[in-house]
């Protein structure tokens, strides 16, 4: 008997500790889970200073695949316990006591699974101060930046062919007999040919002017920096000048150009803020000389402050067919011709890149390396997967800038998600903006309803000229859309390599879908596949499409 006490006693003693070690867990895990929810806050702002840092370092990179990788399962383990705690609320007090075991089991786990990753975000934490070194962080941002920037003026400034008509029309609207000061603006998206319409021009007309300047604005600049290049095309720059602040340049500026007939050419204007500071230090006098500026911008929000009416603002067109062909045969053939057994794969890749000079000059490179009918056959059956960060390094890279430096904050995700709808798709704006909201990357405010801001946001996207409106509503707002092609080819491989979405199509990926990573998963099918679901424990939202599933593995 004794023996049996003794037995039951360690027992006890061992089992009492472990008990409430237990008890403790699942009282701490709300806890727990907020303070993941806060870390996970913390992690999501750090990863911001590298995004779109570094083109090509193999240590970051893996680094940060494990962050987005962690951060998936951190935001699975919130809605995780989001979900047990909301039913176990809504149930009864005799369901609550009946299910207080399983209850508790699950909120254990939850705990268990949170230290979990705290630990990893340790250790992961651990190998970026390690291996990592943050010295370097801004230099090598600062450097790709550069290296960016520098990408996006070469492609804009590549031979582009097709703007014939297009520099006459330009140059009707700035040689006008209105002596009143003149704003033109050109309007276009990333790679579209802004820069090389506006080089020609100013090439052709800037001798009918009695001063002219031309600025390069970068994504990040100082307003002293551009005072100085416009001043320093206009005049000898003293070392007293270079010393002045801002205000005082942008006085300077205005008084040397005063009475004088002047054509100033700005060159990528992103920002709103930019324009009105030079309106309001009155930089530029508004004097009846005939005096024009001219500005290239993305944003047809910049395009509508800075010009006086529509008649001042140049839509950049797609390039036609013909334009398209030419421009991609004389980039890949030089002075050569193209020979004839590759003329009609050639026209139709050309015809794939939707008349976007980036996406043309990105391919250029490929067929380029190998002329023969097979590779070119090859590419055409791939192309949007050729048009991928490590194939096509400067188109993406320039796009990532403009992902990175002139998209809000707040669009990033409702612009990603558009990788969804197949290329080509006209999308609904009601349907969109629904998905929007049931993902919750748009919620209801205090000042403004959900569809609101979901309508506001379609707006703000087409006057980044990241969307085409194909249809407008009887009261001028969106009714349908469609993404420029090579920006939804953007979307699903930004997506995908921080784990927000995944899209397959028949040429992508294998035909046995698993999406480890994502929580959204779209699939882009004609032909029957087969779904392997073992590793779907994440996977929120799957859009399938007209897709036929032969088979479902692992259910």
């Amino acid at each position: 008997m004794e023996a049996i006490v003794s037995i039951i006693t360690e027992l006890l003693r061992a089992g009492i500790p472990l008990a409430a070690k237990q008890v403790q867990l699942i009282r701490g895990a709300p806890e727990r889970v907020q303070s993941l929810q806060d870390e996970l806050q913390f992690i999501e702002k750090s990863l911001n200073q590298y995004d779109g840092a570094f083109v090509k370092d193999n240590k970051v990179n893996e680094w940060l695949t494990r962050i987005y990788r962690l951060a998936l399962e951190a935001k699975d383990t919130i809605d995780t316990f989001k979900t047990e705690k909301h039913t176990q609320n809504q149930r009864t007090r005799v369901a609550r006591l009946l299910y207080a075991w399983p209850h508790g089991t699950k909120l254990r786990k939850i705990a268990l699974k949170v230290d979990m990753i705290k630990k990893k975000i340790e250790e992961i934490d651990g190998y970026r101060k390690k291996y990592c070194d943050d010295g370097q962080v801004v230099a090598k941002r600062k450097r790709n930046s550069e290296w960016l920037e520098k990408q996006r003026r070469e492609v804009e400034e590549e031979n582009v062919v097709g703007f014939g008509v297009a520099v006459e029309q330009v140059t009707n609207k700035l040689l006008t007999k209105v002596l009143k000061r003149d704003v033109v603006s050109i309007v276009g998206t990333t790679g579209s040919g802004k820069t090389t319409l506006a080089k020609r021009i100013y090439g052709s007309i800037s001798n009918q002017f009695q001063h002219h300047a031309w600025v390069f604005v970068p994504s990040k600049y100082k307003m002293k920096d551009l005072l100085l290049v416009i001043l320093s095309e206009l005049m000898p720059i003293e070392e007293e000048t270079s010393k002045l602040d801002d205000v005082k340049l942008g006085e300077k500026l205005r008084n040397f150009l005063q009475g004088k007939r002047y054509l100033i050419v700005m060159d990528g204007v992103e920002e709103t803020q930019l324009w009105e500071t030079l309106k309001k230090n009155k930089v530029f006098p508004n004097e009846k000389h005939g005096s024009r500026l001219l500005l290239t911008t993305r944003s047809k929000n910049v395009a509508s402050l800075a010009s006086s009416s529509g008649s001042r603002i140049h839509n950049i067109q797609p390039l036609d067919d013909e334009a398209r062909w030419e421009l991609l045969e004389k980039l890949v053939f030089k002075d050569e011709k193209c020979p004839q057994e590759l003329v009609k794969l050639g026209k139709q890749i050309a015809t794939k890149c939707a008349g976007l000079p980036l996406a043309i000059v990105s391919l250029s490179s490929l067929l380029a390396r190998n002329k023969t009918y097979g590779n070119w056959l090859q590419i055409i059956c791939k192309v949007t997967w050729y048009l991928n960060p490590q194939d096509s390094q400067p188109s993406f890279g320039i796009l990532d800038l403009t992902y990175d430096t002139t998209i809000p904050e707040q669009l990033k995700k409702c612009l990603l998600y558009l990788g969804v709808f197949p290329s080509g798709f006209e999308i609904h704006a009601r349907q969109i903006i629904n998905l929007w909201v049931a993902e919750g990357l748009i919620e209801d405010t205090m000042r403004s309803k959900a569809e609101e801001i979901g309508r506001r946001y379609l707006e703000e996207l087409n006057s980044l000229s990241l969307i085409e409106i194909t249809r407008k509503r009887s009261d001028g707002g969106v009714r349908t859309f469609q993404i420029h092609e090579i920006w939804r080819i953007f979307c699903v491989f930004k997506s995908e390599s921080i784990g927000f979405l995944q899209v397959h199509t028949e040429f992508g990926s294998h035909p046995f879908i698993s999406g480890q990573w994502s929580w959204r998963l779209s699939i882009h099918y004609d032909l029957r596949l087969t779904l392997q679901c073992k590793h779907f424990s994440r996977l929120k939202v799957l859009d399938l499409g007209s897709t036929c599933v032969s088979k479902v593995h692992g259910v």
